[in-house]
């Protein structure tokens, strides 16, 4: 009876000690990707403006709009000569003040007017006012380099790409200069909502107008670009600080599972889990490949691959592999703590994070050159190092 109660107590304890460092794992990996979102680096938008002044709609109204957009220009800061540098713009968050004047009478609304919808205001009783912006933008260059683009139109909110080829000529020291003037086609109208009569008045061009400032960004040419390392704890502390905390609080835990007399393959397989999770996990925020100038982190491949295929689903790809690392590293503490979904858990999540990456290096080794040159990064290959390893932990066992 006494030994029966003693096999309970240690049940309970070992239980207890899961849940605890379960829960830990789980309050760490929130507070982990809350933080990790919040601080990863990501250019400033800078916000354009422009007003049509007061426009007459055909003697039915006067109009006035004051529209503002965002734009957020994604580029390098330094290229070496003879190198693509990929660019991405985007411009969203359309809004504007609309000055309305019915019969003498002004009416006055803010609104969000995003590019590319439709959008009604009401400007009196059974009255409403309809705009359609869209926007498109010109890319000058001064230095040398070439565009593959000389405008884009955007019909809706969105992100548009081209690249930036540096002359073989350049010289080191050599600015290159990019001006991005940006332009907003407004049209606008007036229409009879009422319930026994809908009607449109009238609808005209308002005009297309230059906002301003105009968006520029430069980069220097340079012998050999600067390499970002995360060791520097540049954007990326919060990542280092989350895997120390981790493999220390794996190695505590294992540790107290040997004084209570754990076995020791089950202590070995589950640190090798977690050091696997956490490779996979760094890694994800390190440089994957680089093209011309700019470094594109995995976190970011997905991104890449839905511009690439013109497939919006891929841009999770990477986001996958991050909740596979975080499910690697949660299995490993159950096995460490004597449970066996954690063996399945590490060998499930580590075998799709294996295949996820596989596929990510071949499809990257064969894009061709001339439509997107880039260069593997190794942080790719110690990716696929630490699933492998986290698929060796599980089967790990002395002959």
């Amino acid at each position: 009876m006494g030994m029966g109660k003693e096999m309970k107590f240690k049940i309970a304890g070992r239980a207890t000690f899961v849940v605890r460092i379960t829960l830990l794992v789980g309050i760490v990996s929130v507070l982990f990707m809350t933080s990790i979102f919040s601080v990863s680096p990501s250019p400033a938008a800078k916000t354009v403006s422009a007003s049509t002044g007061n426009v007459n709609l055909a003697g039915a109204a006067t109009i006035r709009v004051d529209y503002s957009l965002d734009v957020t220009v994604k580029c390098p800061k330094e290229a070496v000569k003879g190198s693509v540098t990929n660019w991405q713009v985007t411009i969203n968050n359309g809004r504007a003040t609309i000055l309305v004047d019915v019969a003498g009478q002004t009416f006055s609304e803010t609104a969000s007017l995003a590019l590319g919808r439709n959008v009604d205001v009401d400007v009196a009783t059974g009255v409403k006012a309809f705009f359609l912006v869209t926007a498109s933008n010109g890319i000058g260059i001064s230095g040398p380099a070439t565009s593959d683009a000389d405008s884009f139109d955007f019909t809706s909110e969105g992100t548009k790409n081209f690249h930036i080829s540096i002359s073989d000529q350049a010289e080191i020291g050599d600015t290159v200069s990019i001006s991005m003037p940006v332009y907003a086609t407004i049209n606008a109208g007036l229409k009879i909502d009422l319930l026994i009569l809908k009607r449109e008045i009238t609808s005209t061009k308002l005009g297309t107008f230059s906002t301003s400032p105009v968006i520029g960004e430069s980069m220097s040419v340079v012998e050999r670009i600067t390499q970002e390392f995360s060791f520097n704890l540049e954007g990326n502390t919060i990542v280092w600080i989350f895997a120390v905390s981790v493999f220390g609080g794996a190695i505590g835990a294992s540790y107290y599972m040997k004084r209570k007399g754990g076995p020791k393959i089950e202590l070995a397989q589950g640190m090798v889990g977690i050091l696997g999770g956490l490779i996979v996990l760094v890694c994800l925020f390190l440089p994957w490949i680089t093209v011309g100038g700019s470094q594109i982190s995995g976190l970011e491949m997905g991104e890449v691959f839905a511009q690439l295929i013109d497939v919006q689903i891929l841009t999770a790809t990477t986001l996958f592999i991050l909740l596979f690392a975080l499910l690697i590293i949660l299995g490993s503490f159950l096995h460490i703590g004597g449970y066996h979904i954690g063996k399945e858990l590490i060998a499930k999540a580590s075998g799709l994070t294996l295949f996820l990456t596989v596929v990510i290096a071949l499809a990257l080794s064969a894009v061709p050159l001339e439509e997107l040159p880039l260069s593997l990064e190794a942080n790719l290959w110690i990716c696929i190092f630490g699933a492998i390893l986290g698929l060796i932990g599980p089967k790990l066992a002395k002959s």
